[in-house]
């Protein structure tokens, strides 16, 4: 009968150890490094976006009232803390508070949510600029491709020690 001998088990059985211990902060630094690629692009979006109207005749006034709504959207943008959820790691890209636009019916200044929602999805008064429908599109491969990069290279890191 032969007989095989292998070395080396209890060094292989405590980098995988040490791998689980740290597997936790490894996949939070992935998943931000993915979320920072996909929000880049939103925000390089929000710099393109038409302030003009669907008539094309803005008044000055008008124009100024589509800049701070833009500016606001860029001020506001940002990266929910990670939640854990029913086994999965997600954070949230959005928009939060008010600009500086004050009106009547917002007098502490218009949600960024619900300009984000305008800019975005179009209304009968403004022209449909999907910026974060396609920054997602355009970044969602990438951003798989650096978690899974960042998720692998990580664990040949702790293998190697």
């Amino acid at each position: 009968m032969a007989k095989i001998t292998f070395y080396g088990f209890e060094s292989y059985e405590k980098k995988l150890r040490d791998l689980s211990a740290n597997i936790e902060q490894i996949e939070g630094e992935a998943i931000y490094l993915a979320a920072k690629e996909v929000a880049d692009e939103v925000k390089a979006g929000i710099h393109w976006l038409n302030a003009g109207s669907l008539s094309g005749k803005e008044t000055p006034e008008e124009t100024e009232r589509r800049e701070k709504q833009r500016q606001g959207l860029l001020e506001s943008f940002g990266i929910s803390p990670m939640e854990e959820e029913n086994g999965f790691k997600n954070v949230k890209l959005g928009f939060d508070g008010y600009n500086s636009v004050r009106t009547p019916k917002y007098p502490n200044g218009q949600p960024n949510v619900m300009v984000a929602r305008i800019f975005n999805s179009g209304t009968s008064f403004s022209s449909k600029q999907p910026f974060f429908d396609n920054a997602i599109r355009l970044t969602r491969n990438k951003a798989k491709k650096i978690m899974k990069e960042t998720i692998e290279g990580a664990i040949e890191e702790k293998m190697k020690e």
